[in-house]
């Protein structure tokens, strides 16, 4: 019961963040042109890939080892973070001066150092399991950096402007990292940190590539469309990204509660195997029946963003498949993981890589976008499957595969062919009936499950 509470904690953070956005989208594309949008967006890819090169997979690493230096949790922070920080600086400082007088460089630079600090203290908190501060700093970090931008655009109606409210939140956000994370006094006396750096580097550093390569997967749709198409089909293709970058919010929130689980728990116990497959069976429906919901309701977008991103529709269906997948997927491949065969990320990214490469090459010219959109939502598809099957030679948590096989192909089939249930409706509305139908078990389980934690709730207050 502590985990489920555990879930529905972190689950409120998404669900704050997921509220704040749709409150706040529908004025940025009314204030936000389309080709700036896709500028911006250009901007934010640029940044993540510093981050990804400079984390050196550390993030990972600091995840899997945290609980074996409980006593140094401070120090074992600090130590972790010193490369990823000296790399940021360093990978920035080359970039300013490979493109000179470029101030958009400097702000580069400063966003890709707050994400380094921030992440380490995202993950501090999720590892500690203090839910309440961590929905206090996403809630606000989204607040802020939705609002503060949009309005600096608004002022001056400038791209740059645009840039220069993000900094100054980021530099806000570095002090208040560097507050926390360096000058607060230590949480033990114990002066002696016995850590293996080289051991969890080389444990950290397949991920690294498994994290660049991640990037170019979330990242090549993007550049193909800058390089081939124009702004406008970026800007279309960038808001419909949006609005699934939101829904990965949950997808976060899932992996906040379910990482600090899997790693403190005795994965051979029967019961624990008995918990995950139920977990895996409740996130399987409740992720497919929030893509059926997303398609059914979809010209819903339409009133959040303005009739001038209409086109966005036959981009964002293919791309719901991101979330239902990275999520599902989150489970499943938990073995490798465990048995720290973290190489094996690195040969299903690079697999991922070329299909991704070779069907962007193939469609960015017939179907711009939107072909980009059909070629990513299968490779999301090609992405669970490759970590299902390596995973399962490790760990396997029970789930009905022809079943979920079933459900697959009756999603796969309303989201990457949205030309035809876009038009013909019924064929969406039937595929949903027969969804509901198979899942009628888990919407039972759930249920009951909810029942209980509001008997909890109200036993409490008595």
């Amino acid at each position: 019961m502590k985990n489920i509470k555990n879930f529905f904690g972190y689950s409120l953070s998404g669900i704050a963040v997921l509220i704040l956005n749709i409150l706040i989208i529908p004025i940025q594309t009314r204030i936000i042109s389309v080709e700036d949008y896709g500028n911006i967006s250009y901007f934010f890819t640029i940044a993540n890939l510093i981050f990804n090169v400079s984390l050196f997979g550390l993030d990972r690493g600091y995840v899997r080892y945290f609980n074996e230096f409980n006593n140094n949790k401070k120090k074992f922070i600090k130590k972790i973070m010193a490369i990823p920080l000296i790399s940021v600086v360093i990978i920035s400082l080359l970039t300013y001066i490979k493109f000179k007088n470029r101030l958009d460089i400097i702000y580069l630079g400063i966003h890709s150092l707050t994400l380094i600090i921030l992440r380490f203290y995202i993950l501090f908190l999720r590892m500690e399991e203090k839910i309440k501060e961590y929905i206090t700093v996403e809630t606000f970090r989204t607040i802020l950096f939705l609002i503060i931008p949009t309005i600096f655009y608004y002022i001056n109606k400038q791209i740059s402007s645009y840039y220069f409210g993000v900094v100054l939140l980021d530099l806000i956000l570095i002090l208040f990292g560097i507050k926390y994370i360096f000058l607060e006094k230590e949480d033990t006396l114990n002066d002696r940190l016995n850590i293996n750096m080289s051991e969890i580097l080389r444990y950290s550093i397949p991920l690294m590539m498994v994290g660049i390569l991640s990037w170019s997967m979330a990242s090549l749709d993007r550049i193909f469309l800058k390089k081939y198409t124009n702004l406008m089909e970026l800007g279309y293709y960038s808001v419909a990204f949006k609005i699934i970058s939101i829904l990965e919010v949950i997808k976060g929130a899932f992996i906040n509660f379910w990482n600090p689980l899997v790693y403190k728990e005795d994965q051979n116990l029967k019961e624990i195997k008995e918990l995950y497959a139920q977990i895996l069976r409740i996130v399987i429906f409740i992720s497919f029946l929030s893509g059926f919901l997303m398609l059914i309701f979809s010209e819903g977008i339409i009133i959040v963003l303005g009739e001038k991103y209409r086109n966005t529709l036959d981009i964002f269906y293919p791309l719901t498949l991101i979330p239902i997948m990275g999520i599902i997927s989150e489970i499943t491949y938990i073995g490798i993981n465990l048995e720290k065969k973290s190489y094996y990320n690195l040969y299903i990214s690079a697999i991922i890589l070329i299909y991704n490469l070779i069907g962007n090459y193939i469609v960015i010219k017939i179907w711009q976008s939107k072909g980009v959109a059909i070629v990513t939502g299968t490779t999301y598809i090609l992405y669970f499957i490759l970590r299902t099957v390596i995973g399962y030679k490790f760990y396997k948590i029970y789930f009905k595969k022809i079943k979920f096989i079933i459900l697959l192909i009756l999603y796969s089939f309303n989201s990457l062919f949205s030309f035809l249930t876009r038009e013909k409706k019924e064929i969406l509305y039937i595929s949903f009936f027969v969804f509901l139908f198979l899942e009628k078990k888990e919407m039972r389980e759930i249920y009951s499950e909810l029942k209980k934690l509001i008997n909890i709730k109200r036993m409490s207050k008595r």
